[in-house]
């Protein structure tokens, strides 16, 4: 059976070829009778090239400040919804930023969505200048990940409990949620 395939195949580009040379003769054929006429180099007009330089602006050089730049980047890193964080040890885990205290990190592990604090001292030195530098501009984080300030808009007959434990609910429904996929 493998033999017969490998012989229709051979059919096939043996016609194709076989063709393809049948076409090319009648192409040759039509342009053989063609008779083109040649015209004398003293007829032909001069042509001036003229080369062009093209026009190049230049620009000022800006010198970069390091702390500036060192600023934006962390700022963009702080946007994202989820970073990348890596230990003394090279172990690396993707997480979303909660909350930043003191000496640790509150963030969610995108694996298993499960709530971890990371001690600043665990981090490379570059995420414990990202954990500062999150400390220093709260208002960088998520409105959802933001640390709460007290509201002075509550009014005073509306009966709100206050919420005592550290536990979130919604993280419970979410791990439920994914489970049942």
């Amino acid at each position: 059976m493998r033999i017969l395939g490998i012989l229709v195949v051979m059919c096939l580009a043996g016609g194709a070829f076989y063709f393809g040379m049948i076409a090319g003769k009648s192409v040759g054929k039509a342009t053989a009778g063609t008779n083109f006429e040649m015209v004398p180099s003293s007829e032909v007009p001069e042509v001036e090239i003229i080369y062009l330089e093209p026009e190049v602006e230049v620009e000022e050089t800006v010198e970069l400040d390091p702390a500036a730049l060192q600023h934006a980047a962390m700022t963009a890193r702080a946007q994202l919804p989820a970073v990348s964080l890596t230990n003394a040890e090279g172990r690396e885990i993707f997480a979303e930023v909660i909350r930043v205290n003191e000496d640790s990190l509150r963030v969610r592990r995108l694996a298993d969505f499960e709530l971890v604090d990371i001690p600043h001292a665990l981090l490379t030195e570059e995420d414990r200048q990202f954990a500062v530098f999150l400390k220093e501009n709260p208002h960088l984080l998520s409105p959802l990940q933001r640390p709460e300030e007290p509201s002075s808009s509550k009014s005073d007959d509306v009966d709100t409990p206050e919420r005592t434990d550290d536990s979130d609910d919604g993280d419970e429904l979410l791990r439920r949620f994914f489970e049942g996929l």
